[in-house]
């Protein structure tokens, strides 16, 4: 007879589970959530944290503009001045925010659409870690490559 009891499961007999590996977004505050494949919740989550962070930064960068436009001398032609400078600057990176905004917009409608993470170019699969990096993403890494170099 076997010296194993009925009562007690032989530890040959118990399967081992490997741990898969969790992909990691990170959020740009330097949060990371972590994912095993991140399913259009999770995305939308960190996307929409994006947009409303975004939006923020918009709004602040506004009234710093005006704020600037009105503190510009008016005696001044527009392009002279420390404060139009200024202005000049802020209009400048809240159109690049505004930009973002437009790109997570569309992605968040790319979510919706059930195309999200598929290359808008050569409609090949993005790469989790480009996603990872950027989740507004369109585009492949090659097709990108290619799309810069031809402007």
């Amino acid at each position: 007879m076997s010296s194993v009891s009925i009562l007690q499961p032989a530890a040959s007999r118990v399967p081992v589970q490997r741990r898969r590996r969790s992909a990691r977004l990170t959020h740009r505050d330097g949060r990371q959530l972590r994912l095993g494949t991140p399913g259009p919740a999770q995305r939308r989550a960190l996307l929409e944290a994006r947009w409303r962070e975004t939006v923020e930064r918009i709004t602040a960068l506004s009234i710093a503009y005006h704020d600037a436009a009105q503190l510009a001398p008016s005696g001044l032609p527009a392009s002279h001045g420390r404060h139009s400078r200024r202005a000049r600057r802020l209009a400048r990176q809240a159109a690049a925010e505004r930009h973002a905004l437009a790109e997570i917009e569309a992605a968040l409608e790319r979510i919706t659409a059930r195309r999200y993470g598929w290359c808008e170019q050569c409609s090949r699969l993005i790469g989790m870690a480009r996603l990872a990096a950027q989740p507004q993403a369109r585009y492949c890494a090659a097709c990108d490559r290619e799309r810069r170099l031809a402007v």
